[in-house]
């Protein structure tokens, strides 16, 4: 049994750290203790509390079993992976703010202002006492999330936390998820994020604004607009997360958003099936290639909910690529990695698309790509590929596939080398070269 808890730390903008962000926040496991000189992150860690999740999970029970039945982090059939024990947090998530400038109505931002205890906007000094003492407890801090029960950028603050993750811990990979009902400029002052996610569902505002309450789609899109694709040569990516709901799931909007995306260059629209409340019910799990998707960096996701309620995910339309892959993967199944690109495209004569998916026995902390010398850099990981473990068995986790969208000097006409490098846990690095032809114009999309 694993969770990731023993991988995670979720910081609440009042100081709290709860089990997770999920029904663990019912669970408080420590707090950032400000007005305590002898306070560390480290004896909060090592707590009490901490260890009864480790010897629970151990044993292949659940910590705090009232809660975990309904948690969407805990995984019965995965083996243990306790991180926090060698002092590796594969993510800090913060939640900037509790406060919120939107009325969704699956969110419980308002009912938490009325029973939590403030702070409700999490403060630099606060970020500078939990920063400094996972520095001096000599952690190692793999990426920066901000996110929580209300909006980031409702904190004033906001850029001044950037500083200061990039003061403490300059190589982290920070992502902000935000409504962007906002001014871009206004609100980061520019400062340079690895990722951003706008949650944006719909298109057009009389549908958005059916759950996005007082938000306003052309504000939205406008921020997106805003937003660099690279600050000072470093490059910021940009995903559209659109969450399938019975309002806003016609083909005309979904393909109208698409082309919105593709218009303000944004590197993923990401279209994600739901288990709450207003979900779609025209597009499902069990009919994900009927979505009519018309670029390369258009992908569909699932809430976690969906993994843990164990869902066959059907394909009725076409026959999944790795069936017929399967047997030429059989000779694969005994290596304890395994590396497969099956979509290559490009798009606007100089954006090139990859898509694939990697397994291995230990975790797979970056990967990393280039087209014969070019360099493209690191892919976004994570994306749901189910049909990989109707091969795969002996895997668990069907969250295994990857995707980049890169741009290219001139558009690649004809044999080119793809070069994946896997970065592994363990420091291991694995090498894969795929040789591709690239024909023109049968590779391009308009």
């Amino acid at each position: 049994m694993n969770c990731e808890i023993l991988e995670t730390l979720y910081v609440k903008s009042n100081g709290d750290i709860p089990c997770n962000d999920c029904v663990g926040e019912n669970q408080l496991l420590g707090r950032v203790e400000m007005d305590n000189p002898d306070w560390s992150i480290t004896a909060v860690l090592d707590n009490q509390l901490y260890g009864q999740i480790r010897k629970s999970l151990t044993r292949g029970e659940a910590p705090w079993p009232h809660l975990c039945g309904q948690c969407s982090f805990i995984k019965n059939n995965e083996p243990l992976c306790d991180t926090l024990h060698i002092k590796h947090i594969r993510k800090l998530q913060i939640e900037a703010a509790l406060t919120c400038n939107l009325s969704c109505p699956a969110c419980n931002s308002a009912t938490q202002i009325r029973i939590r205890p403030r702070p409700f906007v999490f403060s630099p000094a606060m970020f500078e006492r939990l920063l400094g003492s996972l520095q001096q407890g000599a952690f190692q801090l793999q990426e920066i999330e901000y996110c929580g029960q209300g909006e980031p950028l409702t904190n004033s603050d906001f850029p001044k936390l950037v500083l200061l993750a990039r003061k403490y811990y300059p190589e982290a990979h920070q992502r902000l998820i935000t409504n962007g009902n906002f001014d871009y400029w206004k609100a980061t002052h520019g400062e340079y994020l690895e990722e951003i996610i706008v949650s944006c569902d719909g298109y057009y505002q009389s549908n958005y604004e059916r759950y996005r309450v007082h938000g306003n789609v052309e504000r939205v899109l406008k921020f997106m607009k805003d937003v660099p694709r690279t600050i000072a040569g470093r490059r910021q990516l940009l995903i559209w997360k659109y969450i399938l709901f019975e309002f806003n799931d016609t083909d005309d909007e979904i393909t109208a958003a698409q082309r919105a995306a593709k218009d303000l260059g944004i590197d993923t629209i990401l279209f994600v099936f739901t288990h709450s409340h207003f979900r779609s019910t025209r597009y499902t799990p069990h009919n994900v290639n009927a979505l009519p998707l018309l670029y390369h960096n258009a992908v569909t996701n699932f809430t976690p909910l969906f993994h843990n309620r164990r869902i066959s995910f059907a394909h009725p339309k076409k026959k999944s690529r790795l069936a017929d892959l399967s047997g030429k993967l059989s000779r694969f199944l005994n290596r304890p990695v395994h590396i497969v690109i099956d979509q290559v495209s490009v798009t606007d004569g100089n954006t090139i698309h990859i898509c694939g998916w990697a397994l291995a026995r230990e975790t797979i902390d970056d990967i990393v790509l280039r087209l014969n010398e070019l360099s493209l850099g690191s892919a976004r990981t994570g994306l749901l590929r189910p049909d990989v473990l109707d091969v795969f068995t002996e895997f668990t986790d069907p969250y295994c596939g990857f995707a980049i969208s890169a741009p290219v000097p001139t558009p690649p006409v004809g044999d080119y080398t793809i070069w994946l490098e896997l970065k592994l846990h363990s420091k291991h690095r694995v090498v894969a070269a795929f040789p591709y032809h690239f024909t023109e114009p049968s590779h391009i999309v308009d």
